[in-house]
């Protein structure tokens, strides 16, 4: 199939139809255009009457980790309320009785859901290029690679959305669901992660899951689940002390896989902070700073760190070497998100064809 054939489709005309004639729904809890504009015009906005080209990129990551968090509650809940009316309606089934199968149905019915979504983020690329920049600094490969990643991170969501709306079939309780994801996964658990060890927000999270998540979409396993959060109360205090899950423990990382803080470390490397030094190991001018250190000045992280800020050549390499293991984990984190995407919308087409 050409892609004008897919375009010209009837079922994603269809699809395409029925988004524009879905009645609003007022406040924040269904966001539409206009929050994507407030997210996109405020920073740019702000950064132009500043007039700092070195701020260009904060003000740009600003905009990207609120863009990126709010399409992806909206990728969830348009795809999780379309989803959850058809299987309630019992369309699929009608479906079926013609040449078009389940899979073709979800597929424009996906296609349909993302079309704006991706349409209002390429339109506002072009512009935040000339703002970010023509007028900043911020490299034009950064903007596309933070575009790109956001239209990954959109797609798994929109897959969630697609298997919350065929297990729930209820339109508002599938968006409640994927709403209080977005709201638990995204932001509540990178501030988090902040404030409290790693281990006590994955302890967290599983207890939500058992107390809360797991319930609502299935209300038989309510007792079951309890019993299990019950267990890993009574677990929790002893897991330290247990010597090899321990110490996998410790070393959790969330934000290794965390889609808003593989934008948010992009930023440039702070000056002090000594953690970025393992970015040049194997440069020779690092390695011949680095052995001066014991001679003529304090050996500690901290000085050795200053030292490099204050060499223009080695300040040049950290941050080339940051901007590149950010763009690298970009794209092996937007690769396992789209796997599990696809993922997601296989599950969504299974309960589908059970729900016929």
């Amino acid at each position: 199939m050409t892609p004008r054939e897919m375009i010209a489709h009837p079922l994603l005309l269809k699809e395409l139809a029925s988004q524009a004639r879905r009645p609003g729904r007022p406040g924040w809890t269904y966001p539409g255009p206009g929050w994507f504009l407030v997210a996109t015009l405020v920073p740019a906005l702000l950064y132009l009457v500043q007039d700092d080209p070195s701020a260009a990129r904060s003000y740009f990551l600003a905009s990207a980790l609120f863009g990126l968090w709010l399409l992806a509650l909206r990728s969830g809940l348009y795809a999780a309320t379309s989803m959850a009316s058809e299987v309630r309606q019992g369309t699929f089934s009608v479906l079926l009785s013609t040449p078009m199968t389940v899979s073709g149905a979800t597929a424009a019915k996906l296609t349909a859901c993302l079309l704006p979504l991706w349409l209002e983020i390429l339109v506002a690329l072009p512009a935040a290029l000339l703002v970010y920049s023509r007028f900043g600094d911020v490299p034009p490969h950064l903007l596309v690679a933070v575009t790109a990643f956001q239209l990954v991170v959109s797609f798994l969501f929109a897959g969630f959305g697609l298997w919350m709306g065929s297990l729930l079939e209820d339109p508002e309780r599938a968006a409640g669901t994927v709403r209080t994801l977005a709201l638990v996964a995204l932001p509540g658990t990178l501030l988090a992660t902040r404030v409290m060890p790693d281990t006590m927000v994955v302890a967290g999270l599983t207890l939500w899951a058992l107390l809360v998540w797991i319930p609502r979409i299935r209300p038989n396993q309510a007792i079951p689940s309890s019993v299990l959060a019950l267990v890993l109360l009574l677990l929790l205090p002893f897991l330290p002390v247990m010597s090899t899950l321990g110490q996998d423990l410790r070393e959790l990382d969330l934000n290794q896989i965390h889609p808003l803080h593989a934008v948010q470390s992009l930023t440039l490397p702070h000056p002090a902070d000594p953690n970025h030094l393992a970015l040049l190991e194997g440069d020779p001018d690092f390695e011949e700073l680095r052995a001066r250190g014991p001679k003529h000045f304090n050996s500690s992280p901290q000085n050795l760190a200053v030292r490099v800020q204050a060499h223009p050549i080695l300040r040049q390499r950290l941050e080339q070497a940051h901007r590149r293991a950010g763009l690298q984990r970009l794209l092996l984190l937007g690769l396992t998100y789209g796997l599990a995407g696809l993922l997601l919308i296989h599950l969504a087409v299974g309960r589908a064809r059970k729900c016929r």
